[in-house]
């Protein structure tokens, strides 16, 4: 039976709406030999379409990616939350606070004028039925070539 009851989520309709915008690079140093970043970045996102009568929650989360000589792949969870009501599924953030004590990082100096894509995902966790991972990327970004030093309490611990 629950197998059958979470088949009607392959026919709900998603019309997700994310849109993101970086508005450039607070900071970017070196500290004890790592390469530290922090972003500003605007999301407005309208995941309210991903609830069905099935929907228990969404698992919403903001990912970095970038390649560096030492690291040819690094992905890093820079933001992300738990939404359980439909009417919480709208976010319209002005900037996107860092949820971690440390930043966007690479373990080397291999940040400035590296590309990077930001991709904002979301896992649709049912009631019942397997669990389906939405994202859209965001790509074409780049690091500043040059150091920009971050301002007062902005540093990692």
């Amino acid at each position: 039976m629950a197998s059958l009851a979470s088949v009607t989520d392959f026919f709900h309709p998603s019309k997700a709406t994310v849109d993101l915008d970086v508005k450039g690079v607070d900071a970017l140093y070196a500290e004890k030999g790592v390469d530290k970043a922090l972003l500003n970045i605007e999301m407005h996102a309208d995941l309210r379409s991903e609830f069905s009568w099935n929907t228990k929650q969404l698992y919403v989360y903001v990912l970095a990616e970038f390649a560096t000589e030492e690291s040819p792949y690094n992905e890093m969870v820079i933001w992300n939350r738990i939404i359980q009501s439909k009417a919480n599924a709208k976010l319209d953030i002005r900037k996107l606070q860092k949820m971690y004590p440390f930043v966007l990082s690479d373990q080397g100096k291999g940040l400035r004028d590296t590309e990077f894509n930001v991709t904002v995902a979301w896992n649709v966790m049912p009631h019942v039925g397997r669990l389906y991972t939405r994202k859209k990327t965001f790509s074409g970004l780049a690091f500043p070539s040059y150091y920009i030093e971050p301002k007062k309490n902005t540093k990692s611990s």
